[in-house]
C-alpha cells in the first residue's frame, strides 16, 4: 500500500448457510476510512439476488463501472496526524458469489462517507452519510439530498418501504428541523461530547434524532 494512502485491505467472505464452510473469499483494496490511525470496516448490505453492497470512503481509486452514477472523485491524502485528508465516498456491488464487482461509483467530494446501508423490498438502495442516496437495483441513482445539520450513522427500512435515519447533531450548526409530530422539538446545546473525529463520526456530537422519509 502506499504510504499515507489510508488504504485498508479487506475480505469478502461468502459462506455456506447450512454449515458455515466457506465458498469464496475475495479480497478488497479500498479504504473504508482515512488517517494514521482511524480505520473502520466498510457498511455491508445483502439483496434478494444474494448481491453484497458495500458501501465506504475511497482513498484508493475505485474501479468504477460504465454504469456508475459518479466517475471520479477527489482523492486528498494527508501526511499529518491532525489532517486526515479529504474522500469521497464509494458504494460497491459484488455478484451474489462474491467473485466479480458488477457495479461499483464514487459518491460525492470531500467527507461523503457511507456509514450505513438499507435495501428496501422493491431492490432499491439507501446509502447514507452526511448525505442520503437512494438507487435502484441497477445502480441507476434516482435521487440525493443533504443531511443539515450533522450526519447519519444508520438507516434501516420498514414494510411500507418507508426510510428510517439515526445520527446526531453538532452544536457548531444551525438546529435541525422537526416536524410538528416530533417526539422531541428543540435541544439547548448545552453540553458538547468530543469524540474523535472520523468521516463517520462528527468531532462535536451533540443531539441525536430520528427521522423517516417516504
Amino acid at each position: 500500500l502506499a504510504p499515507g494512502s489510508g488504504a485498508t485491505p479487506a475480505f469478502l467472505v461468502r459462506l455456506d448457510g447450512r454449515n458455515g464452510c466457506v465458498l469464496s473469499v475475495t479480497r478488497i483494496l479500498l479504504a473504508w476510512s482515512s488517517g494514521v490511525s482511524n480505520t473502520s470496516a466498510p457498511r455491508m448490505a445483502v439483496d434478494s439476488r444474494g448481491a453484497v453492497w458495500l458501501g465506504g470512503v475511497a482513498s484508493t481509486p475505485l474501479p468504477v463501472t460504465p454504469d456508475a452514477a459518479q466517475d471520479s472523485g477527489t482523492i486528498r491524502l494527508s501526511q499529518n496526524s491532525n489532517d486526515q485528508g479529504t474522500f469521497p465516498g464509494s458504494l460497491i456491488r459484488f455478484s451474489p458469489n462474491g467473485d466479480s464487482i458488477e457495479y461499483a461509483t464514487y459518491l460525492g467530494d470531500g467527507e461523503d462517507a457511507v456509514s450505513s446501508i438499507a435495501i428496501d423490498g422493491n431492490g432499491n438502495v439507501y446509502a447514507v452519510g452526511s448525505r442520503i442516496w437512494k438507487f435502484a437495483s441497477t445502480g441507476k441513482l434516482l435521487w440525493s439530498t443533504w443531511i443539515k445539520p450533522g450526519a447519519a450513522l444508520v438507516a434501516a427500512v420498514d414494510e411500507g418501504n418507508d426510510l428510517y435515519i439515526g445520527g446526531c447533531t453538532t452544536a457548531l450548526q444551525p438546529p435541525l428541523f422537526t416536524t410538528p409530530n416530533a417526539f422531541q422539538s428543540s435541544t439547548t446545546n448545552t453540553a458538547v461530547v468530543r469524540f474523535e473525529e472520523t468521516q463517520y463520526f462528527p468531532k462535536h456530537c451533540v443531539d441525536g434524532f430520528v427521522a423517516r422519509f417516504s
